[in-house]
């Protein structure tokens, strides 16, 4: 697991001394957003195939359902028409 950083530590130049500490301080800043945008990217994509499989899922749930509803129904008129004949 990476290492917390506090946002006011990344923020606190005070210690820098030339142009080229303040640079190189700027990069690593840099490269900590671009993995965060990357672990999010990341998360986002595993969130959204869970959500598409839970989707799915529910369809065919729905189909099974309407099926069963069907045949109770059909079950029900072949029960009624007995009874008449």
């Amino acid at each position: 697991m990476a290492e917390k950083i506090k946002i006011s530590d990344l923020f606190d130049f005070s210690d820098v001394q030339d142009l080229q500490e303040l640079y190189r301080r700027l990069e690593q800043i840099n490269q900590i957003y671009k993995e965060l945008a990357k672990n999010i990217s990341q998360e986002s994509q595993t969130i959204n195939k869970g959500i598409e499989a839970n989707v799915k899922e529910v369809k065919k749930l729905s189909e099974a359902l309407k099926v069963a509803g069907d045949s109770a129904e059909i079950k029900k008129l072949s029960d009624h028409s007995e009874k008449q004949a």
